[in-house]
Parts: structure tokens; C-alpha cells; sequence
């Protein structure tokens, strides 16, 4: 009678991984390593500026906001300010007139013509009553009374009349050439104002020229002085192109032979019907 055998055990199993780079790429890694350190040792990179970094105001801008600065002094000007409160050559010619001094004193030239048509008017009264015989009557005094008295009264009225229209138109006048001058001068000034403006503006370019001349200054030397870094990146990013995910990892198995119990019972059990 046969028997029959087996065999039994375990495994096991054993991984080891390392992230070393190719050996052929290590030598690239040792120069940037190297490299780093000498260049970090000699200072070069993540300096600090020291050239200008502002650029000036042009002539040009310098000149027109001076001229601005002039334009708005002139409004401080006295000849200006006597424009403004009407002390105006207009004015002094009609001030006594815009006063009304006329409506208090009237026109002397006025009263003398007046006085002399009132002469006129009593001495042809008096003839009148000299014809008639009644020179020096009551009634001769009180003819002449009452048309000097009338005639003085709208003499007056109308002189009255007059200087107030005189002084009316007096103001009126001078208010409108005051603001005459002042809306002239205004208007230079103005246009003074708007000339050094547009100088103003035509300064801003010159002046942003002169601000991207030193800001490509500032940007050449922060190129120089990271230059270094910049290179020892390069070397890196090819390095790292080239090794790709660099690394190994190695597995390991392993049988571990124990004695097989079942088949040896079988055997002994063949053996003894054997016998």
C-alpha cells in the first residue's frame, strides 16, 4: 500500500527602497550642491539697490508749475483785487454820480439856468402888470410867487429826475465794466492756466520716459545680481528632466521549510499495513 507525502512552510517577504538618484546623474548633483554653496559664500543674489529709483521732474514740468503757481498769484494781485471791488478808473470817474451826490446838492449849472428863467419869467410879469398899472400890487407879488414857486418846484423835480437816472446808470455802468475787465482778466488767466497744463502734460511724458529709463536700470542690475542663482536653477530643472523619479526598490522572498505531519503519519501507516 502506498503512502503519500506533503510538504508545508510559510514565506516571507522583504522590500527595501532607496531615493538616490541614477548613478550617473550623482556627479551633477555634487556640482550644484558645490556651486550652491560657493555662491551663496560669495554673497551674490537678494542684494539691495542702491541706484536711484525715482526718477527727476524734467525741466519742462518744473518750468510749467512754476508758471501755474505765477498764474495763480496773479488772482492776489492788487490791480486784480481793485477790479474786483470796483475801484476801476469807470469807477472813479463816476463815483460821485453812482453816490447821488447830485440828488442832494444838483447840478450848479442846472440852477444858475433855472434862476435865470425864473428872472425872465418875473420881469415879464412885472411888465405885464406895469401896462396894466398894477406894478408892485399885491397881485403882482402874488403872480410872481406862485410862478417862481411853480417853476422852481419843476425845475427841481426834473433836476432831481435826472440824477437819480444819472446815478443809476452811473452803477450801472460801472458794474459792467467792472466785470467787463474782470471777465477778461479772467479769461488770460485762464488761458495762461490751460497753456501750462498742457505743458504739464507734455512733461509727465518725458518725466515716465525718464522713470522707465531708471526702472530698467534697477531690473538689468536685479538680473545681474541673481545671474548665479539663475544658472545654478537651469542646472537643477535639467537635472530633474533628466533623472526623472529617480529611486530603486528591491523585494525579496523567502520559504521557510516545517515538517510535514500529515504525510508523515500516512507513511508510517502505509508501513505498518505493509507489514
Amino acid at each position: 500500500m502506498g503512502g503519500s507525502s506533503g510538504k508545508g512552510g510559510s514565506k516571507t517577504q522583504t522590500t527595501s527602497q532607496s531615493n538616490l538618484p541614477p548613478a550617473w546623474a550623482m556627479p551633477l548633483f555634487e556640482k550644484h550642491s558645490k556651486d550652491t554653496m560657493n555662491l551663496y559664500n560669495s554673497g551674490q543674489g537678494g542684494n539691495v539697490y542702491q541706484g536711484q529709483r525715482v526718477g527727476d521732474l524734467s525741466d519742462q514740468t518744473r518750468s510749467s508749475i512754476d508758471n501755474l503757481q505765477k498764474t495763480a498769484n496773479l488772482y492776489n494781485d492788487s490791480g486784480l483785487q481793485n477790479l474786483a471791488n470796483g475801484a476801476t478808473m469807470s469807477a472813479e470817474n463816476l463815483k460821485d454820480m453812482a453816490s447821488g451826490k447830485f440828488l442832494t446838492e444838483g447840478n450848479p449849472y442846472f440852477r444858475q439856468r433855472l434862476d435865470s428863467q425864473i428872472d425872465d419869467m418875473a420881469q415879464k410879469v412885472n411888465s405885464q402888470m406895469s401896462g396894466a398899472g398894477r406894478l408892485g400890487s399885491g397881485a403882482n407879488t402874488q403872480v410872481l410867487a406862485k410862478n417862481t414857486s411853480a417853476m422852481l418846484l419843476q425845475g427841481l423835480e426834473d433836476d432831481y429826475n435826472r440824477a437819480m437816472q444819472n446815478m443809476q446808470q452811473a452803477n450801472v455802468n460801472i458794474d459792467r465794466a467792472n466785470q467787463n475787465q474782470l471777465s477778461a482778466a479772467n479769461n488770460f488767466y485762464q488761458g495762461q492756466s490751460n497753456a501750462n497744463k498742457n505743458a504739464v502734460n507734455g512733461g509727465t511724458i518725458l518725466d515716465q520716459n525718464e522713470q522707465n529709463k531708471i526702472n530698467s536700470d534697477w531690473s538689468k542690475w536685479e538680473e545681474e545680481d541673481n545671474r548665479g542663482w539663475n544658472r545654478l536653477d537651469l542646472l537643477q530643472n535639467a537635472m530633474r528632466g533628466s533623472a526623472g523619479n529617480y529611486g530603486t526598490s528591491n523585494s525579496k522572498t523567502t520559504a521557510n521549510q516545517s515538517p510535514d505531519l500529515f504525510g508523515m503519519a500516512g507513511n508510517f501507516f502505509s508501513k505498518l499495513i505493509g507489514k
